[in-house]
C-alpha cells in the first residue's frame, strides 16, 4: 500500500504552488495602483476635492497611507534611486529659488501659497512612482496587471475622442463632463465650428490627448521588442490611433514622427535590422497617406502646415506666429531671473487661458503653450536642467545595459514624445507625467525580469506529492517481499 503523505508533508508541498498572504497582498496591491490610475483617465468626472487632495488623487493617496503604515519599522530599507534625487532636487532647489527671489528681488511676485500648490500638483504624480516602486519589492505584484488598467482608462478616452469627432450619442453634449471650461464653451458655442469636433476624450485638451494616445500605443507596443503582439493589443493600437489622429494635433503629430524616426533607429542600434526595416517602410507609407487625407479632406488645420506661408490670414498661422511671440516674452522675463526664475505662480494652475502674472515687468498675456519657454520664465536655468536631466533619463533606456528591461522601451518611447511635444505644449504636470513616473519605476528597475513581476504569481505543480512512493529498505539493505 502506498504511503500516504502526513499533513506536515502535504502543507510544504502546497507552499510550492499556493500563494501566500504576502503574495496575495502584492496581488491586491497591483490591482490598487492600477485602478488609481483607471480613475485618473477615466473617472475625472468628479469636482468635488477634500483639502489639498483633488477628488481623483483620492485612491493614490489613500494606498500611499496604508503602505506608509505598513512600512513601519522598515524604514531602514529604504534606497534612494536616480529618479528619487532628479523629483526631490527639483522640489527642493525650486523651494530655495522662492525664498530667494523673495528676498533679493521684492518686485517679483512671489506667493508661498501658489509654491504649495506647486508643489501638490508636482508630487502626485510622484506618489505613483513610490507605491509602484514598494509594489516590485514585495512577492505577487504584477506590474503588468497595473498597466492593463492604465489602457483600459486610454481605451475609455479613446473611445470616447472618436464618438467626439462623430458625434456619436451626442458625445459632443454629455463628454463635457470631462473638459475643462473653455472646451465646454467652444462645443456649446457652436456645433458647426471645426474645433468642436477635435477629439479630447477625457483630457481637458485635444493636444494632451494627443500624448495621452502615443503613451498608450508605448504601451501596447512596447513589449514587442521582446516578444510579439497579441490580438488585443493590435486592437488597441489601432483604436489609440484613429483616437490620435482624430485629434487634429499638429504638436501630436510633430511628436508622433519623431518617435517614429527614433524607434527606427533604436531597432536597428540594437541589430532588428527587418523590424527596422517594417517599422521604417510603414512610417513613410503612413506618412504618404496621410498627406493625401490632408488634401482630399480639406483639412485646413493640416493644410496650412503643409502649405506654410501660401495659406494667408488663418487662424492656424496665427496661431504659430503667436507661439513665437510668446516665446519671445516668457524668454525676457526668464533672463531677469535667469538661475531660479519668478517661481511658481497661479497662472500654473488657473488654465491656459490665464495670464502669466499681472505685473508689468513680468507680464505675459494669452495661454501658454511650450513647456521650454515656461519652465525657463518660471524655474530659470534650474528648470530647464531638470527637463533636460528628466528626458535623459527615459532617452537613455537605449543603452545595452538597459534596453532588454520589459517596460524600456516604452518609456523611451515616451521620453521622446514628451521632449517633442513640450515644444509646442507645456504638459510638465498633465496625466502623461504620470504614466512616466509608473515607468520610472518599472524601466528603472533592475530586478524586473518580465512583464510579470520578479516572480510569477502561480507555480505550475503537475501533483503535489510523488505519484509512486519511496520504497522502503529492511535493515539488511533489501526491499521487503510482497505479501
Amino acid at each position: 500500500m502506498a504511503d500516504v503523505p502526513s499533513q506536515l508533508e502535504i502543507g510544504e508541498r502546497l507552499r510550492t504552488f499556493l500563494p501566500s498572504v504576502e503574495e496575495k497582498k502584492g496581488l491586491i496591491l497591483s490591482h490598487l495602483l492600477g485602478f488609481a490610475l483607471f480613475s485618473e483617465f477615466a473617472l475625472n468626472v468628479l469636482k468635488f476635492s477634500l483639502p489639498f487632495t483633488p477628488a481623483n488623487s483620492i485612491p493614490i493617496r489613500l494606498i500611499a497611507i496604508y503602505l506608509l503604515i505598513d512600512r513601519t519599522g522598515r524604514v531602514s530599507r529604504l534606497r534612494f534611486s536616480t529618479w528619487d534625487y532628479i523629483i526631490l532636487s527639483f522640489i527642493f532647489l525650486t523651494g530655495v529659488g522662492c525664498v530667494y527671489t523673495a528676498t533679493s528681488a521684492p518686485g517679483v511676485p512671489v506667493n508661498f501659497e501658489d509654491y504649495r500648490r506647486f508643489v501638490g500638483l508636482f508630487l502626485n504624480a510622484y506618489i505613483y512612482y513610490l507605491v509602484a516602486k514598494e509594489g516590485l519589492n514585495r512577492r505577487g505584484f504584477r506590474p503588468d496587471i497595473t498597466v492593463k488598467w492604465v489602457l483600459a482608462g486610454l481605451a475609455w478616452s479613446a473611445l470616447v475622442g472618436i464618438m467626439q469627432t462623430l458625434n456619436l450619442f451626442h458625445a459632443r453634449t454629455w463628454s463635457g463632463v470631462y473638459a475643462n471650461s473653455l472646451l465646454t464653451n467652444l462645443r456649446e458655442a457652436n456645433s458647426e465650428d471645426a474645433n468642436v469636433s477635435f477629439a479630447s476624450g477625457t483630457a481637458t485638451w485635444w493636444t494632451s490627448m494627443a500624448l495621452e494616445m502615443l503613451v498608450g500605443f508605448a504601451l501596447v507596443f512596447g513589449p514587442t521588442f521582446r516578444r510579439k503582439p497579441k490580438w488585443w493589443e493590435w486592437c488597441l493600437g489601432v483604436l489609440f490611433m484613429g483616437a490620435f489622429m482624430a485629434t487634429q494635433s499638429r504638436g501630436g503629430l510633430l511628436a508622433f514622427g519623431a518617435c517614429s524616426v527614433v524607434t527606427f533607429f533604436w531597432y536597428l542600434y540594437h541589430k532588428k535590422y527587418a523590424l527596422a526595416m517594417v517599422i521604417g517602410t510603414t512610417v513613410t507609407v503612413a506618412v504618404t497617406i496621410w498627406v493625401f487625407a490632408v488634401f482630399a479632406l480639406h483639412i485646413e488645420k493640416f493644410m496650412v502646415s503643409l502649405k506654410g506661408e501660401k495659406v494667408q490670414g488663418s487662424e492656424y498661422t496665427q496661431s504659430l506666429t503667436g507661439r513665437l511671440e510668446q516665446q519671445k516674452d516668457l524668454i525676457n522675463i526668464g533672463l531677469r531671473q535667469p538661475v531660479f526664475g519668478t517661481g511658481p505662480n497661479f497662472s500654473l494652475l488657473a488654465g491656459p487661458g490665464a495670464k502669466f502674472d499681472i505685473w508689468s515687468n513680468y507680464s505675459h498675456v494669452g495661454p501658454i503653450d511650450t513647456m521650454y519657454g515656461y519652465m525657463f520664465a518660471q524655474f530659470g536655468v534650474v528648470g530647464l536642467g531638470f527637463l533636460i536631466v528628466m528626458q535623459g533619463y527615459f532617452i537613455f533606456f537605449m543603452r545595452k545595459a538597459t534596453a532588454y528591461r520589459p517596460y524600456a522601451f516604452a518609456a523611451f518611447f515616451i521620453g521622446v514624445g514628451f521632449s517633442v511635444h513640450g515644444l509646442a505644449e507645456f504638459l510638465l504636470y498633465s496625466r502623461t507625467f504620470i504614466v512616466m513616473n509608473l515607468l520610472a519605476a518599472y524601466a528603472g528597475s533592475p530586478y524586473l525580469a518580465s512583464e510579470e513581476g520578479r516572480a510569477p504569481f502561480r507555480r505550475l505543480v503537475k501533483n503535489p506529492w510523488p505519484v509512486k512512493p519511496k520504497p522502503v529498505l529492511t535493515p539488511s539493505g533489501t526491499k521487503p517481499a510482497e505479501a
